[in-house]
């Protein structure tokens, strides 16, 4: 694919590279897995701003952190590869009105979306992300078509599968796919709109892939952003 920009610039933790292809891909890097981006605000914008309009799909290598307000109102973006990003912080994506899916966590053990990360991202329809997943305030509220979340890892430790506050999800009617060992979670607290739980059958696929076995409608459901593995 033809790189049409890229870039260089400086954060606290080292240098972060970016570059954006022909076809709408920003590709975001670092020689440091543990480098955060930087926050920025409504009025103060990351280097490829000019592009919010052509950048499609985004892809995280070697970064940790996402900062403030960083692709906010990037109504073209449609996915985004995570890699090992661990933290989303405040209205990352909020109102990128395109974004259909997130599955966020494969190499990571501990995520934490901060408050309005996705917030009013009006096409979101599933999301997916390990137990001992943070998910703060508004996180998604307004995502009012989110139908399915996943918890796509499980621990033998006690940890329950997400923390979260009372209005995490408001506006959302999702059902959250989970082992049986965690299906009364919903005892521990309330997470905001309308949230039911169910047990299912899963393991990876592939990369950022997954599939989930539904014992009521024995339908199997594969979902992610990545490559379903090559079989023989």
């Amino acid at each position: 694919d033809i790189i049409i920009d890229s870039g260089k610039f400086y954060t606290s933790y080292g240098n972060a590279y970016w570059t954006l292809s022909f076809s709408g891909t920003l590709t975001v890097s670092s020689d440091n897995s543990y480098l955060d981006l930087p926050n920025y605000t409504a009025s103060q914008r990351p280097v490829w701003e000019k592009y919010k309009d052509r950048i499609i799909s985004v892809k995280f290598v070697s970064i940790n952190q996402i900062g403030d307000y960083t692709f906010y109102g990037y109504n073209a973006l449609k996915s985004v590869d995570f890699g090992t990003v661990t933290k989303v912080c405040s209205y990352a994506f909020a109102n990128c009105s395109s974004l259909e899916s997130i599955f966020i966590g494969n190499d990571s053990d501990y995520i934490t979306i901060c408050q309005n990360a996705f917030y009013a991202c009006s096409s979101l329809k599933e999301v997916a992300f390990p137990y001992n997943t943070t998910v703060e305030g508004n996180a998604f509220a307004g995502c009012s078509q989110l139908e399915k979340i996943y918890i796509t890892t499980y621990s033998d430790y006690g940890a329950y599968p997400i923390s979260a506050t009372s209005n995490s999800f408001n506006g959302v009617t999702a059902t959250v796919y989970l082992p049986a060992k965690w299906v009364n979670i919903r005892d521990y607290g309330d997470f905001g709109g309308n949230l039911s739980w169910k047990e299912a059958a899963y393991g990876p696929c592939g990369t950022y892939a997954f599939w989930m076995y539904d014992e009521g409608t024995s339908t199997i459901t594969i979902t992610g952003t990545g490559a379903i593995q090559s079989h023989s």
